[in-house]
């Protein structure tokens, strides 16, 4: 058995990208994701319950100043709301 970790980062890098819109993510998805939100405050929601359990997601808001991502659970709830520069880890166990 491979531990999810290692599993999980096999094959994957980083998505960098500039977001003018709130982004969705998916279980496909890198598992680094370096957002830099553009013209105003931007949400981040998580993918699924049903597709997500044992998977995790670095989340870093690239924002020099004023922008923060909003990281939202699937049902939109908001799990943590992000200044610009800072880091976070998401893990989900297929329940929350």
């Amino acid at each position: 058995m491979v531990p999810v970790a290692q599993n999980r980062w096999r094959g994957k890098g980083t998505n960098i990208e500039s977001i003018s819109a709130n982004k969705t993510l998916v279980a496909s998805d890198y598992p680094c994701q370096y957002l830099t939100p553009t013209g105003a405050h931007r949400d981040v929601v998580l993918p699924a319950l049903i597709t997500s359990a044992g998977l995790f997601f670095f989340i870093r808001n690239g924002a020099g100043a004023s922008y923060n991502l909003v990281v939202k659970n699937p049902a939109g709830a908001t799990v943590a709301t992000m200044l610009p520069g800072a880091s976070l880890l998401v893990c989900c166990d297929g329940t929350q």
